[in-house]
């Protein structure tokens, strides 16, 4: 797939994190996220219903990103992959990118960041019927 739609910079506060620390005093997060399809439909009709909503892959990273907590950003991300596929059919494929700013490290670190790419069939969900 070569069409994809790209937000970035979707930032939110959460308690995640492997010590006690972080899990209780929180963090600031970002996820950008890139999903990939056939967007034709949306090119030609000039419709957002034919298209995916940015707002709405926004709304949903901030949601699991706030509302779960995990140990490891490699979790945070794979379920926000999940979830982002499940939500939408014509959404063949998704990269996340999940990240921590200022992690605590015993360096000075701007971001951290996982980044993951995965599609319908890695969560066993039907490809999308042409």
């Amino acid at each position: 797939m070569t069409d994809h739609i790209r937000i970035e910079g979707i930032e939110f506060y959460a308690h995640h994190g492997v010590s006690e620390e972080e899990r209780s005093v929180g963090h600031r997060y970002w996820a950008d996220l890139s999903v990939y399809g056939d967007f034709r439909a949306a090119c030609t009709s000039d419709r957002l219903e034919d298209t995916i909503s940015y707002s709405k892959l926004a709304r949903m990273a901030v949601e699991i990103g706030t509302s779960e907590r995990f140990a490891l950003l490699e979790k945070l991300a794979e379920t926000m992959a999940e979830r982002v596929l499940r939500d939408d059919e014509r959404i063949a494929e998704v990269e996340v990118t999940v990240g921590k700013l200022h992690p605590p490290a015993r360096a000075v670190v701007h971001r951290a960041a996982v980044v993951l790419r995965r599609t319908r069939s890695d969560f066993g969900l039907p490809e999308r019927g042409v």
